[in-house]
């Protein structure tokens, strides 16, 4: 709460009425600054600040970590150096894939009043709060006569990359008189990589000119790497792109307005597709012969590419290159007490709206589908017609226009990998701008389902993400042949079947609240019928018992003692034994993902075991294993799990391959191995066994492998067996039970045996 003594975080249900409200950190004669970040983590929230001191030497600056339920986990305070007197101040913080959380800001030494001493500081620490590393970034510039002196700069905002954390920030150069702004990345352990400043344009002190401010919250990553901020040019907002490795790509400003600056931005969802801005803007309002300043908020929204369609310019700003040699700090802390919640006061908001620009968009938003269809046509793109106003539409594929059409649908064969597609519908009316879509689709090659040996399936509309693309690596690695597909429809008797020597898996992602839907009815029984024919599935999702019928959760050996649970937060996975195949036990990891509506699985019957539980203190069973033949006559195993693949931050490629080791081999045991209707044992089934059946049965043919010649599984040897093959052959009759498509083990009880050699590993 600026300006008196508590921060407080409210969360409020989609139409703002208050669901909670706490404050935190309260004592006589505290004050906090206005800047507070909030970001969500893996549970719960993390929030950092100022707190200021009355004569503005000894501010700290704090984190806060609460609950989802707004419950103080801790909250500490940070002086970040040995210096006397000395300001810290906290801008921006986010959580690490590890767990940890890294924050920005910077310090000020007012141990000289007359040599402001500002450095750009970052601090990486533990989920407790223990600082793990923390460095301050000087900038520093090089005078004509060679002498250095150290400019005042401020850290803003911060992303976390894959392999460190990049930060963007202000810079007063030469004393306060120039207002510039500067963007640098480290490694994971805070060492410098590049650093590069954007000075203003006009060295003279007027900061109406050049790249002149960066402000709140403004520093996003983008799927690809490259890095976007929002700061201020020529008193306008402004967006800007670098890539990677600190190369400017492009940037445009917007306004035409006295004085509107960008405070924040945010990357819509698909990664880069747009993005949309807010911020102050001056406006003057005009009334008779007054004249009024209004300062209101200014929201705009972009493409891929920057564009509005409304008052915008493109510009280059200067870059320079600079070294930077980070200075070790060393933090001091403190702990503070939480305080009981407040009731919160609410009420309606009114506003103004002030329109800079009339119809910058004529054509509205269209939603769109894209669907890769393996037996289709390939990618297919739909959208619904809107009468009257588009006038034709042009696609491009990963930034290429490959077609104009004037219909609702497209069709495209693309080559295997992921593709970006933009959708760009436009208007004959010339003030009218295009409105835009995107969709990425991951195109796998086309392998015939017999050679298929693991169906990864999503069953969401979303775009396949890393987690589920390494998973498909990590079986490519494993030796095996994964088709990356989104429906059940391919589940079949002929899943890997040209390969008996893997056992065929099925690995159905069913995602997270609230993208996770229940399987439909054909999808449940579809699932049911694979498993009893041996198949081995491993099943994932935040709220899997909520997702799929009672049958198939019978088939798959566990129930939901408590499906969705709010209290289920999982900030460890522990590894267990199943003691029916499946070791986990060498598995124990910190679990990233969600937690909030996981839930508690109990092994059902005989065959099923825990392997999986949330090691936070609750105790409960996230994932089971079920190997159906210890308790029944179907020889399927299934692995259920109630958190997600991706959630797991331990060796992922060593757990799917344990998995796979369980999953994916054939029994090994020493029963002898068949495959069902194959009666002359050549490893094919056609007419010849057919023909091969009858002459045992009526000319004195001998027998390689009578469970073989029991076609039908009812435990005899007579003229249906031929009979049922002929069908299943040329009449759409039922498949032969297990074990088929693949060499297995006899699952019935019979009293036919199996002693001659047939064409099995």
């Amino acid at each position: 709460m600026p300006g008196s003594s508590r921060v407080y975080v409210m969360q409020t249900d989609d139409v703002g009425n208050p669901i909670w409200l706490n404050t935190y950190g309260d004592a006589p004669g505290r004050r906090f600054a206005e800047k507070i970040e909030i970001k969500q983590c893996s549970v719960g929230y993390i929030i950092c600040g100022t707190l200021l001191n009355s004569n503005f030497d000894e501010d700290k600056g704090f984190l806060l970590r609460i609950g989802n339920d707004g419950a103080l986990i801790w909250m500490r305070f940070y002086a970040m150096s040995d210096l006397s007197p000395n300001h810290t101040s906290f801008k921006d913080v986010d959580q690490t894939e590890t767990g940890n959380f890294i924050v920005t800001g910077h310090t000020l030494n007012l141990s000289n009043p007359s040599l402001l001493e500002t450095e750009t500081i970052l601090m990486l620490v533990d989920n407790t709060g223990t600082p793990i590393w923390s460095y301050s970034y000087p900038s520093n510039a090089i005078n004509p006569d060679g002498t250095v002196t150290q400019e005042i700069n401020t850290g803003e905002s911060l992303t976390v990359l894959n392999d460190g954390y990049a930060v963007v920030g202000q810079v007063f150069q030469n004393q306060i008189d120039n207002l510039a702004c500067e963007l640098f990345t480290v490694d994971s352990n805070g060492l410098y990589v590049w650093y590069r400043l954007l000075p203003d344009t006009n060295a003279g002190g007027n900061r109406a000119l050049g790249m002149n401010a960066v402000s709140n919250g403004t520093l996003r990553d983008l799927p690809g790497g490259d890095l976007v901020f929002i700061g201020g040019y020529q008193n306008n907002a402004a967006l800007l792109r670098f890539d990677n490795s600190g190369t400017f790509i492009t940037a445009k400003y917007f306004g035409n307005s006295r004085d509107q600056h960008g405070t924040s931005f945010h990357a819509e969802a698909e990664g880069n597709a747009g993005f949309t801005f807010v911020g102050p803007s001056e406006v003057a309002i005009t009334s008779g012969i007054t004249t009024t300043i209004n300062l209101d908020f200014r929201v705009g929204r972009t493409t891929v590419g920057f564009a509005t369609g409304c008052e915008e310019g493109d510009f280059i700003p200067t870059v320079i290159n600079r070294e930077v040699i980070p200075r070790i700090i060393l933090p001091s802390f403190e702990d503070v007490t939480n305080r009981t919640p407040r009731t919160a006061i609410h009420g309606p908001l009114n506003w103004t709206e002030n329109v800079i620009c009339q119809n910058c968009t004529c054509v509205p938003v269209i939603d769109i589908s894209c669907d890769y269809e393996i037996a289709g046509p390939g990618v297919v793109i739909d959208w619904d017609p809107a009468p009257g106003t588009i006038t034709f539409v042009e696609v491009r594929r990963d930034g290429e226009l490959i077609g104009t059409v004037d219909g609702n649908t497209f069709t495209d064969d693309p080559s295997p990998g992921l593709h970006r597609y933009e959708m760009s519908f436009f208007n004959n009316e010339p003030s009218c701008a295009p409105t835009h879509s995107v969709c990425d689709v991951e195109v796998s090659p086309s392998v015939p389902i017999q050679l298929v040996t693991d169906l990864v399936i999503r069953t969401t509309d979303e775009n396949a993400d890393e987690s589920t693309i390494c998973l498909v690596a990590d079986l490519e690695e494993l030796g095996r042949t994964p088709q990356l597909v989104t429906s059940t429809e391919l589940l079949s008797a002929e899943l890997g079947s040209e390969h008996p020597q893997h056992n065929p898996v099925a690995w159905l992602l069913l995602g997270e609240y609230p993208h996770q839907q229940p399987l439909s009815d054909s999808d449940n029984e579809q699932l049911v019928q694979y498993l009893l024919s041996g198949g081995s599935l491993y099943i994932e999702g935040a709220d899997v018992g909520f997702s799929v019928s009672a049958d198939l959760q019978n088939a798959l050996g566990f129930t939901a003692l408590e499906q969705g649970s709010a209290n289920g937060e999982v900030p460890v996975l522990e590894g267990l034994n199943s003691e029916h195949g499946l070791d986990l036990s060498e598995f124990s990891a910190e679990y990233s993902g969600s937690g909030q509506f996981v839930d508690h699985l109990a092994p059902a019957g005989e065959g099923s075991g825990a392997v999986f539980q949330n090691g936070g203190g609750v105790g409960q069973i996230t994932a089971v294993y079920h190997d159906a033949s210890v308790a029944s006559s179907s020889s399927h195993r299934v692995v259920t799990s109630s958190t997600v693949l991706s959630g797991y931050l331990g060796n992922q490629f060593g757990l799917v391959e344990q998995m796979v080791a369980s999953l994916g081999t054939p029994a090994t045991s020493g029963s002898p191995q068949f495959l069902r209707a194959d009666a002359n044992g050549d490893g094919v089934i056609n007419i010849g066994d057919a023909v091969f059946g009858l002459g045992y049965l009526f000319g004195g043919t001998p027998a390689i492998c009578r469970d073989a010649l029991d076609s039908n599984d009812d435990g005899a040897n007579d003229i249906g067996d031929p009979i049922y093959s002929l069908a299943f052959l040329f009449s759409g009759g039922f498949a032969p039970p297990a074990p088929f498509p693949s060499c297995g083990e006899d699952p019935s009880s019979d009293s036919l045996d199996c002693l001659g050699t047939v064409s099995c590993p």
